[in-house]
This record gives structure tokens, C-alpha cells and sequence, in this order.
């Protein structure tokens, strides 16, 4: 795979030493190697020749003047480029250049060329004579530029676009010189005399640029950036592959496709034309209006309506044989009475996976319906794709009309899926929906605020499914685990980034796509949206509809919402938004609050600091002395509510005077973030926490709502990680659970981390009191857990709700790691019952019965679960079973799954799943870490550094030894490069586990073995 890792800034050349030359042929593009002198006969040329020259002392001065002569040139000519190669080298396009339109027409030749040439004419408004040049982005290793021409617009019509039948060349300019500019990926193309051809035509210009690029690399590997090959296998043949062309844009690579100017802010309109062969069909961003077939040539060229105006990085091209199923985006006349208005909307998908589109469907048509009801803005495109995609680094992609998705991410089956399947569906499908609103209409000015686009869709996806499936789950508790809590754990990072930062680079700019910025970033959206709804019913939805109208089809900054959400609760001086939210997105990390109790009953004092990992190495800029202005939701022991809101370092707060209900006793307390709706966390003083714990024992849902839990828990877990409580006091703590019902299954999630967590550490460790530790797990899980799950059920026909389901899955899922025997014999004998009817398997339980079976199994199950991952056409069947045969215990068996990463058997995409998988056991931790060492070219040719530098940090996370640190400082240098915040953090969670060992786990066994 090619690999924005390998691209370094050069001097401009044609073709380099060793290059390759490529010979243009009508539709081929052939790769051919220069030839070498290497035989004798040339050898001896040469020598003759040489001492031809140098036979007289008046021949040798001669050669000396000429070798003198041609290294003065070649310095004057090294000076002359270096000089144009400075004029200029911003990262950014300089701004003169602004794209009106685009017309790109693109022929895609599918098996067996795998290339593509195309012509783009940009429409162009010069603002500025100053410069000489037009600096465009094009990547020269996917795409070589042919014809360049600059022409005059003298009688521009934006109602009439230009297309490639109109063009005309008269009176154009070429460029008198090309720089391309590796590290920023653009050309910079000189015009002779440009200055006076723009005061003569105005500023009005088409930029015509032909260019050809291949969909897979040099080594025919599909990328799976810019315009890429993709691929499945014909079901009824597994010997036959199918294909498909396909575009990932998103953030920087819409110029490996085509040259444009790729920035978010260059909005423009696109008309976009395909050919491509007869039995295949072509889809983009607007409707086709134009299928011409020629019979002749076995191509068809497809032409599409003109988009709006949106950014490069959301056009999209897929080029496929799939199939549809057809729905429409409702909409119902303002009186309540029948459809006044209808969008076509499709999911498109293989041939063999049409029986898996219904839910999404479903849930696209309610989604667009909840979204046009809440932003009050009609969704603007006269259609809406959605594509599953077999071969997808992202999991979907919300390109403006044609959105596209991994597999996993569209397809829903009720007998192949499970329900956390289905809730992932409508989670992406709703999210990307949201983007044609926030992203796609509106759009930040730069990746920068990738946040705005990013922590917007995700926490509108949960506001839309709370609406839409509210029958089937609970959004407001999913969130908590699968959003607020992996921000709250990234963001506990001493090497954690802003939520808006300074990013420019497009590695940061992709290591962006992080869980601070879709996880915190919807977080604070949730709790910003409790503040301002406390000043005033619906502000922030208000706010929200103000800054889509105010900015549609243009671009926009954290701080115009800042401001429009301020006009939303008319600049109230007590809240004043901008610099309230300030604090939470260009501040890293987050806070915590302590709670004392100070003096007499109902008297407290609060401090907050930020919430950091003792003893482990920070960066120079890590300040612990942040102070946030937070608000604080508290709830007493007899339900008197408060919101609080500090800014101060520390505050006094005094609660009500009743809270014995009417007499105080010592039993009084406060409990923070009762809504769940803050970004921090809460530890308390040992009086309130042992009568919160109290409570617990005595009866918890009856004493604390399900989100007070959740959060409860989850601040115990990361308070015991950093040392702040004893692992010894969260052990006991979890144990209410044996005695006092635990019904929610996010609160045992939380405890299962912990436990897992716990496990891992003493586990590697060799701890002396590792078994003692089994036990007490195993006593809450006996004792707690099970008591709440149903062993058998029939899959199809089932009347458990989502939360049952889930803290079975749960239960299933610990089988191996607690040690839970009974349960690995129940998973085991349905095995043996379905070993010739997998399909009957239950899919909610099918993950943990696979590794189970294969951890405990040997080669005949091994290979049997291998067999289903090869042969299986139910996609999420397919994941379990990847996962599963990244789990044996045989070293053999781990060798011959990773070898399958070599052999081309496991997708490109699906790398992270290996490597996630292995770093969990203790069985294949070492043998896949000394793996994607002595592969790390082959597997940094087949990921992207960000995924690269994630594989290390899933390794770290187990990692605890001075050994592994100096290991990894000394292998990932320049040779071996990975983002470097990656390797910060993969070194700062090694430390973090040292000291783990070392402080708490003595304290722990202290405990377990009295």
C-alpha cells in the first residue's frame, strides 16, 4: 500500500535515477524499467574512450575545463531551483486561487488494467496578479499530469458550466515550468507573462489538466485512499473475484485521484462524468441525467447533475455490479395530512447480501425524517446513496448524497447478527446521516475543527436513536460506555491533543480521527446542551438550527457556534459560552472534582484539578494547574436537586438542611453528576463514599438511577487505575453486586473492565496472589452476574430485552479469562450440537463460543472456525471468527493466523482486529508483537501510519517492563517511523503499568490474602 510515510520533500526531476518510466499507450499505463549498460562490450566502450581522453596532457586539460565547466552549471541550476522550489512551500494553498467549478470525466478500466485517466477543468477565480504561478494538489506517486492549459473565461456563465465538449484551447497558456512539492503534495505550476495574460482576460480562468493513475500500487494492492480497486468473492464461486472502484477522500486524499484544490474551505459546484465498461454501473454525489452506451468500445459514459457547493473530500465515485433496494425520504405536508414530498433513497450492496439492507433502510428513511424535524433545514440533494463496500479503511464515509460503508457497518441480518450488531447499524447510518447537515452543508474551515464535523454526528446519532429506536435500547446508557468513557480514557493521556488544535500536517490530521475528537467532542456537546437548556427550553437545538442557516454551503469555526449557541440564550452574562467552551476544547485533559465534608452535616467543600496518571512521563506544555468552568448536577440522599456551576480552584457549598429527609443524621450525603451529562470525574471523601456504598448494599437501582451507577462505577475503576482509591476498597465495593441486584448491563461492563483490567495486570505480572484474585472475581461473577442470565434461548425467538441480551453476551464473553468452567462447557457442547449446522448458532453468543472453543481446543477447532471465516457469507459471523482464531493457545496456530495477514487471507482493513485480539492473551501477545516487528514493511505497506502506530499502542497497553520501553525507543526511529504520539503514549502507558506493579498491586495481594 502506498503510504503518506514514504513521501519526502525533493528537488523537482522528470524521472529520477532509478525510477520507473511509464509508457503511455493509448488506455494502458505500463510501468517499465530503464535498461543498463551491464554488457562487456559497452564496458570496454567506455575504456577506450577514457583513454582516448587522457592519452595527452592537452586532452586531460580539456576534460579538467570541461568537468570544471559542467559543475559550475550544475551549482547555478541547483541555486536556480532552490530558489524557485522556496518561492513557495506552505503547507496551505496561498489563497489567490479560489475554485468555482469543477468538471472532471473519469474512464475507469476495471479487470484486468485496474487504471483510470481523466481530464479536470477548474473554473477558477484568480484574485491576485502578485504571483506567477497556480499551486494545485496532486499526488505525483498516483498520478502523472499531462496536458496543462490556462484559459481565459471572458463571458463566464455559472448557470452553464463548462464540460469537455466545449472546451477550447485557443488562447491558452501552458506552464513554462512544473515544481512538484513532495512534502505537501501540490504542484506549483509557472506561467510565463501571467500577470499580463490576467489583466488582459480578467479574473476568470478554466485550469485544464489531463492525468492517468492506477486504482491499486505498484505491487497491485488496493490502497483503499483516493480512487482504489476493491474486491469480493462470488459466493456460487469462491475461485471468482468481483470487483468495484471506489473513493475514500476523507481528509486529504481527493488528490491522489485527480488534481484540485483540496482543502475544506475551496467549496465549489462539480459536474462529474464516468466511463466504464458496459456491465458495470457508475454512482456520485447527484442523480445521472445521461447513460450513453457504445457497444463498440464496451464502455458507457454516465453523467451526473452538478452538485451544490461542497469540498473536495466529500465527492465520491463508486463503480460497481451491485444491487438496490429502493425507499424514499417522507415528507408530510405542514397540516398533518398525506406525503407532500418525496427523495429517492437506495442501499446498495453485493448481489449475495440484498437479504441484510432492511434495517438500514429503515433506519436511513426515520433518520433523515428526525434531522429534517430538528436542524429545520430540508435535506438538500435530490437523492441519497448508501453503498456497503467490501474492502473500507473508515467504517463509513458521509460523501454529500453517496455515503458509503464498510459491510459491517450497513448490513443487519436477524439470523447472522446479534443485537449489539444491529445498534452499531444505526449508530454509523444515523451518524453519517447528520454529517449532510453538520460536515456536508456546513463544513469546517479547516481539520483543525475536525471536531465540529465529527463530535457533532456522533452525538446526534444518540440523540436520533433515543427517538427513533427508543423501544429497543436505551442511546442515553450506550452512550455513556461506548462514547463519554473511551473520551474520559483517551483523554486521561498525559500525551492526549486538544479538541481543537493547530493541526496541519496530514499525518496529525489523520491521527485526529481519534477518540478525543468523536468522543469528547460529543461529550461536551451533551453537557453543553444541559447547561443551556437549564437557561432555557431548547436553546441548543435553536442554536444549533441559527448556525446550519447562518453558514450553509460555506464554512465555519468553533467559535461561530460558540456564538450562536450564546444568541441562543440571548448572551446571558452569567454563561457566556464562548469562553466557557474555550476552556473544554483548547484545553487538553479534563477535570476532577474532590468532595469533602467539612464541619457539620450539609456543609461541603468542592476543588477540582486535572484528572492525570501519577508518575508517568508528560510533555513539556502538560499543565496540571488547569482550571475549567464546570457545572455540577447534585442530587442528595433525599432527592433535593442543585446545579452548581465553579470556576475556582475550590468552592464552598452548602446543601440543604434537610437531608435526613426532614431530621439531618450522619447519613446525609451529595452525589455529583447525577444526570451524567459532565466530562469529569468525582472522588469523594471516605464519610461520603462509604454511605454511598452503603446504599448500594442496601438496594441500587431502588437508591440510584441507572446513569448515576454507570457513573459511579466507571469514576471507582479509573480512580483505582491511578491509585486515587485502593484496588483493594473497588474490589470490595463491586461486591454490593452479590448482594444488592446490579440489573444494568453498562454498570457491568464497568466491572468486567475492571475485573479484566485487574486480571491482566497480576497476570503478567506472575503476582504471588494471582489465584487468590481469580476467586474473588469469579465470586462476584458467580454471584452477581449470573444470577441475571438466561443460559438458552432460542435466537429467532426470544422475548430478552436489549439489556438482557448484552449481560449475557457479557457473561459468555469472560468464560476464559475468570476461568469460568461450567460456562466453557456449555459453550463447547453447543459446538459439538452445531459443528454441522453453524448457522443455528446463537450470533449473540457466537464471538465468545468461537475463542472459546479455540482456546481450549486444538487443531480440529481451530480449523473448523477457520473454515467458517473463509467460507461464511454472513459478515459478522466473518468477525467473529477472525477474532476467534486470533485467540489459540498453540503457538503454531497463532503463527499460522498471523502468516494469513502475509498471504493476502485477511483484508488490509481488518489487520486491527488481529493485532487487538492478540495483545488481550497472554498466548499470542509475544509471538504477534515480535511479528509486526520483523514485518513492520510489509505491514506499514498495508496500513496507514495511524492504524501502524495504534497496533503498538494495543501492544504497550500489556506491556509492563524497562526492557519494552528501551525496546521500542530503540526499533521505531526514522527507519521505523510511527506518529509520534503514539509512541509517547504506547512508552506512557508502559510506565503506568510499572507503576501499577509497583504501588498497588503489594497493597491488593495484602488484602486478598488475609
Amino acid at each position: 500500500m502506498r503510504n503518506i510515510k514514504h513521501i519526502q520533500l525533493k528537488d523537482m526531476e522528470e524521472i529520477g535515477e532509478n525510477d520507473e518510466e511509464f509508457e503511455i499507450d493509448g488506455d494502458d499505463i505500463i510501468p517499465r524499467k530503464k535498461s543498463e549498460f551491464q554488457s562487456t562490450q559497452n564496458k570496454s566502450t567506455f575504456k577506450r574512450l577514457f583513454d582516448y581522453l587522457t592519452e595527452t596532457n592537452f586532452r586531460k586539460s580539456l576534460l579538467i575545463i570541461a568537468f570544471c565547466s559542467l559543475f559550475i552549471i550544475l551549482t547555478i541550476t541547483a541555486t536556480l531551483t532552490t530558489k524557485v522550489q522556496i518561492i513557495y512551500s506552505n503547507i496551505k494553498l496561498p489563497g489567490n486561487v479560489i475554485p468555482i467549478h469543477y468538471f472532471t470525466h473519469v474512464d475507469i478500466r476495471m479487470e484486468p488494467k485496474f487504471n483510470f485517466n481523466g481530464t479536470i477543468v477548474s473554473t477558477l477565480n484568480i484574485t491576485s496578479d502578485k504571483n506567477d504561478f497556480i499551486v494545485i494538489h496532486a499526488d505525483e506517486t498516483t498520478l502523472s499530469l499531462n496536458s496543462i492549459h490556462l484559459v481565459s473565461v471572458p463571458k463566464y456563465n455559472s448557470s452553464k458550466p463548462v464540460n469537455s465538449t466545449d472546451f477550447d484551447l485557443d488562447g491558452s497558456i501552458t506552464p513554462t515550468n512544473k515544481i512538484y512539492n513532495a512534502e505537501n503534495s501540490y504542484y506549483i505550476l509557472f506561467f510565463k507573462d501571467l500577470k499580463k495574460f490576467l489583466d488582459k482576460n480578467g479574473s476568470i480562468f478554466n485550469l485544464y489538466i489531463s492525468y492517468n493513475g492506477s486504482l491499486v500500487d505498484a505491487e497491485g494492492t488496493s490502497t483503499l485512499r483516493g480512487l482504489y480497486l476493491s474486491s469480493y468473492k462470488n459466493p456460487n464461486n469462491r475461485s471468482e473475484s468481483k470487483y468495484l472502484a471506489v473513493t475514500q477522500f476523507e481528509p486529504v486524499d481527493a488528490r491522489l485521484s485527480f488534481p484540485c484544490f483540496d482543502e475544506p474551505s475551496l467549496k465549489a459546484n462539480w459536474t462529474i462524468w464516468i466511463t466504464h465498461p458496459n456491465d458495470y454501473k457508475a454512482l456520485s454525489n447527484m442523480p445521472d441525467y445521461l447513460i450513453q452506451e457504445n457497444k463498440q468500445t464496451h464502455k458507457t459514459t454516465t453523467r451526473f447533475d452538478t452538485t451544490p457547493k461542497m469540498s473536495s473530500y466529500l465527492v465520491c465515485i463508486v463503480v460497481h455490479q451491485f444491487s438496490s433496494k429502493s425507499g424514499f425520504i417522507e415528507r408530510h405536508g405542514s397540516t398533518g395530512g398525506g406525503v407532500e414530498a418525496s427523495v429517492p433513497l437506495r442501499i446498495w450492496a453485493a448481489d449475495h447480501l440484498m437479504d441484510t439492507v432492511d434495517f438500514s433502510l429503515d433506519m436511513a428513511k426515520k433518520s433523515f425524517v428526525f434531522f429534517e424535524d430538528y436542524f429545520d433545514i430540508l435535506y438538500p440533494l435530490p437523492k441519497m446513496d448508501l453503498v456497503a463496500i467490501p474492502d473500507f479503511a473508515a467504517g463509513a464515509m458521509e460523501n454529500f448524497g453517496l455515503m458509503t460503508f464498510r459491510e459491517s457497518d450497513l448490513l443487519y441480518s436477524s439470523k447472522t447478527s446479534d443485537q449489539e450488531n444491529k445498534q452499531r447499524v444505526a449508530e454509523v447510518v444515523s451518524h453519517e446521516i447528520a454529517h449532510q447537515w453538520f460536515g456536508d452543508l456546513v463544513t469546517m474551515k479547516w481539520w483543525n475543527d475536525l471536531w465540529l464535523n465529527e463530535g457533532f454526528a456522533t452525538f446526534m446519532s444518540y440523540k436520533c436513536m433515543q427517538k427513533v429506536l427508543i423501544q429497543e435500547f436505551n442511546s442515553e446508557e450506550i452512550f455513556q460506555y461506548s462514547s463519554k468513557q473511551p473520551g474520559l480514557d483517551i483523554d486521561a493521556s498525559p500525551f492526549t491533543h486538544t479538541i481543537s488544535n493547530n493541526y496541519t500536517d496530514p499525518l496529525d490530521i489523520m491521527a485526529s480521527f481519534d477518540s478525543v475528537t468523536y468522543d469528547k467532542g460529543s461529550s461536551i456537546l451533551l453537557m453543553l446542551e444541559s447547561m443551556v437548556d437549564r437557561v432555557r427550553d431548547n436553546a441548543f437545538r435553536d442554536g444549533i438550527r441559527k448556525y446550519l442557516k447562518k453558514y450553509a454551503y460555506s464554512n465555519a469555526e468553533t467559535n461561530d457556534l460558540w456564538e450562536m449557541l450564546y444568541d441562543s440564550i440571548n448572551r446571558d452574562p452569567n454563561m457566556v459560552i464562548p469562553d466557557i467552551m474555550n476552556q473544554w476544547t483548547t484545553y487538553p485533559g479534563f477535570p476532577q472534582i474532590k468532595i469533602d465534608t467539612i464541619g457539620t452535616t450539609g456543609n461541603y467543600r468542592i476543588t477540582q484539578s486535572k484528572f492525570t496518571q501519577p508518575n508517568t512521563t508528560r510533555p513539556s506544555d502538560f499543565n496540571t494547574n488547569s482550571l475549567w468552568w464546570i457545572p455540577i448536577k447534585v442530587i442528595d440522599n433525599c432527592n433535593n436537586t442543585d446545579d452548581l456551576y465553579i470556576s475556582n480552584k475550590s468552592v464552598q457549598y452548602k446543601g440543604w438542611s434537610d437531608q435526613g429527609c426532614g431530621v439531618a443524621t450522619k447519613d446525609s450525603y451529595i452525589f455529583a453528576n447525577s444526570d451524567a451529562t459532565g466530562f469529569y470525574r468525582t472522588l469523594y471523601d471516605t464519610s461520603i463514599f462509604d454511605k454511598i456504598v452503603n446504599k448500594l448494599n442496601e438496594a441500587a437501582s431502588d437508591h440510584f438511577t441507572t446513569l448515576q451507577r454507570i457513573s459511579f462505577a466507571d469514576d471507582l475503576y479509573a480512580f483505582s487505575k491511578i491509585g486515587a482509591i485502593p484496588t483493594s476498597v473497588a474490589l470490595k465495593t463491586f461486591n454490593y453486586t452479590t448482594v444488592s441486584s446490579e440489573p444494568n448491563f453498562v454498570v457491568w461492563k464497568d466491572i468486567l473492565s475492571f475485573l479484566s483490567f485487574v486480571h491482566n495486570r497480576l497476570e503478567t505480572a506472575d503476582a504471588p496472589c494471582y489465584i487468590q484474585y481469580i476467586k474473588k472475581a469469579q465470586y462476584i461473577f458467580n454471584h452477581g452476574l449470573l444470577p441475571l442470565i438466561q443460559l438458552d434461548i432460542d435466537p429467532l425467538n426470544n422475548n430478552l430485552t436489549y439489556n438482557e441480551l448484552e449481560l449475557r453476551k457479557s457473561a459468555f464473553s469472560k468464560v476464559n479469562s475468570l476461568s469460568i468452567t461450567f460456562l466453557r462447557s456449555h459453550l463447547y457442547k453447543i459446538y459439538l450440537d452445531n459443528i454441522n449446522t453453524p448457522e443455528n448458532i446463537d450470533p449473540s453468543i457466537r464471538g465468545p463460543l468461537f475463542s472459546s472453543i479455540i482456546q481450549n481446543g486444538d487443531i480440529e477447532e481451530y480449523e473448523w472456525v477457520v473454515d467458517r471465516f473463509e467460507n461464511t457469507n454472513a459478515i459478522n459471523e466473518r468477525i467473529d471468527a477472525l477474532k476467534a482464531i486470533s485467540n489459540p493457545k498453540n503457538p503454531q496456530l497463532i503463527r499460522n493466523t498471523l502468516k494469513m495477514l502475509l498471504d493476502g487471507k485477511i483484508k488490509n482493513q481488518d489487520f486491527y482486529m488481529v493485532f487487538l485480539e492478540m495483545s488481550y492473551s497472554p498466548f499470542a501477545r509475544e509471538l504477534a508483537w515480535n511479528f509486526l516487528l520483523d514485518n513492520f514493511n510489509f505491514i506499514s505497506e498495508n496500513s496507514t501510519p495511524g492504524d501502524i502506530g495504534k497496533y503498538v499502542t494495543y501492544f504497550a497497553s500489556s506491556m509492563d517492563s524497562q526492557a519494552k520501553i528501551d525496546q521500542i525507543k530503540q526499533f521505531f526511529t526514522d527507519a521505523h517511523p510511527i506518529p509520534a504520539s503514539s509512541l509517547a503514549n504506547a512508552i506512557s502507558s508502559i510506565q503506568y503499568n510499572m507503576n501499577w506493579l509497583k504501588n498497588q498491586a503489594p497493597e491488593l495481594c495484602n488484602f486478598l490474602n488475609k
